[in-house]
């Protein structure tokens, strides 16, 4: 009885093998490479970002008549690796046309600063 078992068992065996023999897609798996090529054209560009630039409270006749009031603003430039850029800075909109000061116009009265 045992023997007929391990009979039945070898045979099941080989009718196993014989089905994955007639497969050989399922026993071998191939394997192929190949280059792929890659490009990317990267355009030359800036990005410029501002913040306002806050002065703050201003006392021309106390404080500031004999100290200057300093005012923190920023220019942030981001560019790509390879461009070149130049950053200009003109009179701005309400400028009196005399060297590097610019004026900031509030109620009709201008107030003259540098950077």
């Amino acid at each position: 009885m045992v023997e007929g078992k391990i009979q039945n068992l070898i045979r099941g065996m080989l009718v196993g093998l014989l089905i994955l023999a007639g497969s050989p897609s399922m026993i071998s798996a191939g394997s192929a490479s190949t280059s792929l090529s890659v490009s990317a054209v990267v355009t030359n560009n800036c990005a410029i970002v501002t913040s306002p630039m806050a002065f703050g409270v201003y006392d021309p006749i106390i404080v500031h008549a004999t100290l200057p009031l300093d005012g923190i603003g920023t220019v942030t430039v981001t560019c790509t690796k390879g461009a070149v850029t130049t950053i200009a800075l003109d009179a701005g909109g309400n400028a009196p046309g005399i060297g590097t000061t610019r004026a900031m116009l509030g109620g009709g009265v201008k107030l003259s600063y540098e950077i």
